[in-house]
């Protein structure tokens, strides 16, 4: 079993993300399998993650309802930019393919590591309420069946919605809101790297 990394090991292996991210055009595939790697995930989970939350783009950056903006290829929420800052990592850096693989890969090895190699840490992924962690296990699933990885019709929580647009409308019809957009994002590409500062305050 692997141990957790260390901090230290962590902030070099981003800084090594940053070299190999020079161009992040083409990174990011050979980024997804060493990211993997060095986290001890599923490199096809990690890709259909990465797949679902900005269909590869490194330059998405989405504002959520709740004023939250996620940043990069992994779609790395404000929530985690003080930790990030104490690695090493500015939000600036995510825009980098293999830098926001590299982060990604982290983030799910954080939630393998806390809920076991289970669909439960795939889903927490994106959160840890557990219907939309179900939704987004559910269409990491439906993902990897798209791809073949998987068998088509699979969902690790049947009972659960989806996709996690499915889960949020259901969660704003229990709680007798209005229904939100898709995803309850408004999608938006970011050109310059200082305008996430702009967006976080």
């Amino acid at each position: 079993m692997r141990r957790p990394c260390s901090w230290r090991s962590l902030g070099a292996a981003f800084f090594a993300a940053t070299l190999l991210g020079a161009h992040s055009e083409w990174a990011s595939a050979d980024c997804v399998d060493d990211s993997a790697a060095f986290h001890a995930v599923n490199p096809n989970v990690l890709r259909a993650i990465l797949w679902g939350e900005s269909r590869m783009n490194a330059k998405a950056v989405n504002r959520n309802r709740n004023g939250s903006i996620d940043v990069g290829i992994g779609q790395i929420n404000t929530l985690h930019f003080n930790e990030l800052r104490s690695l090493g990592v500015t939000p600036e850096m995510l825009l980098d393919a293999c830098v926001g693989t590299y982060v990604a890969g982290w983030h799910l090895g954080k939630k393998v590591r806390k809920l076991g190699n289970t669909w439960a840490a795939i889903g927490a992924y994106h959160s840890e309420t557990p219907l939309l962690q179900k939704a987004y296990a559910n269409s990491v699933a439906a993902t990897l069946a798209s791809w073949n990885l998987l068998e088509k019709g699979f969902w690790p929580f049947p009972e659960a919605p989806r996709t996690s647009a499915e889960a949020v409308a259901l969660l704003d019809r229990l709680a007798g809101r209005s229904p939100a957009k898709a995803g309850g994002r408004t999608g938006f590409v970011v050109q310059r790297s200082d305008s996430i500062i702009a967006l976080q305050d």
